[in-house]
């Protein structure tokens, strides 16, 4: 996008340990600060703020390659749903996604990964959200405006313009990043759908998921099994051994990706009992839940995490089904 601009790479390196080669190389991973300072770098040169949104829109289903062609021809939402869920790694490492169904809608969180800085995780959510944006106004047509789409933050004119096909969905003030969608679009059937192709499609992303395994960072890798474990927090010497290697090892690799098994294990605490939260457990039974040894301890954890306790937390989560814009229900 820049380089239609003018922009030249060098000065969009500048300031990095990035190399011009590295940006080639399909095996290869930038670090954290690396990537912010990449990201500042293109705001300052292509001035503009928000350049996610004008990049997600250029994301068009082709543009995830395998993941992307086995959601184009899936049966339906619910399947494409499931695609994306599955095989999100593929398209980014820096956030996970979760799924929940409720009454209503099936809800899809979308969690970032601890440490990236604000810039940045601005940055993807609004690449992803303008994304999606995109797809579902292609895939759904007019049924892409019953989505909604909840993010923290006051409403923003240009978030508005660059997610125009969702924009009556779009909830600010929330409590995190959330993808609802309403049960009764799941399963329209897709108008490209396609077994044959679909079945060829899937085999791809297992292939490719495979190889990406095997490289991928470990703290991510490390934090999509907190967040997809089923019981209380596993121990990082649990994880080490499911991942077949020594806890001193595992360790020692968080270190070497400046991350911290603590901080992992808490951001995915805490999105958990968001989640419970938001599907309508007590905080006593969501303290046991988590591993806690009474809810005082779990009240203080989330109030120090999300700056509300989680009483006023699930009151937040009720009041985001208003339209912060004139306050009415959500279609």
């Amino acid at each position: 996008m820049l380089a239609e601009r003018g922009v030249p790479v060098g000065s969009l390196l500048e300031g990095t340990s990035i190399s011009e080669g590295l940006l080639g190389d399909a095996g290869g991973f930038i670090g954290l600060e690396d990537q912010d300072r990449f990201l500042a770098n293109a705001i300052r040169l292509g001035a503009n703020r928000q350049p996610g949104l004008a990049l997600g829109r250029r994301l068009n289903i082709s543009a995830h390659g395998s993941a992307g062609y086995a959601g184009l021809t899936a049966a339906n939402a619910r399947s494409a749903l499931q695609v994306a869920v599955r095989f999100f790694p593929l398209i980014s490492q820096l956030v996970q996604l979760s799924v929940t169904e409720d009454q209503e809608f099936a809800s899809v969180q979308v969690t970032p990964l601890p440490g990236l800085s604000q810039r940045c995780e601005d940055f993807m959510i609004q690449t992803l959200f303008s994304s999606i944006s995109l797809m579902a106004g292609f895939l759904l047509g007019n049924q892409a405006a019953s989505l909604r789409l909840e993010m923290p933050g006051e409403p923003d004119d240009a978030i508005l313009a660059g997610l125009a096909e969702v924009r009556d969905g779009l909830r600010f003030g929330c409590s995190g990043y959330r993808i609802r969608i309403p049960l009764a679009i799941l399963d329209t059937p897709f108008a490209l759908a396609d077994a044959a192709a679909h079945h060829q499609a899937i085999t791809r992303c297992e292939q490719e998921l495979s190889a990406l395994e095997a490289r991928r960072s470990i703290s991510a890798r490390l934090y999509q099994q907190l967040l997809l474990s089923e019981e209380a927090i596993p121990s990082l010497e649990q994880l080490a051994e499911q991942m077949q290697m020594s806890s001193r090892t595992l360790h020692r690799r968080l270190e070497a990706e400046g991350q911290r098994f603590r901080d992992l294990a808490n951001s995915a605490r805490m999105s958990k009992a968001a989640q419970l939260l938001d599907q309508g457990w007590s905080v006593t039974d969501i303290a046991y839940q988590l591993g806690y040894g009474d809810s005082a301890n779990f009240t203080r954890a989330f109030r120090r995490h999300y700056q509300v306790p989680p009483s006023r937390f699930a009151e937040r989560s009720s009041e985001e089904g208003k339209n912060p814009i004139d306050g009415t229900p959500p279609l």
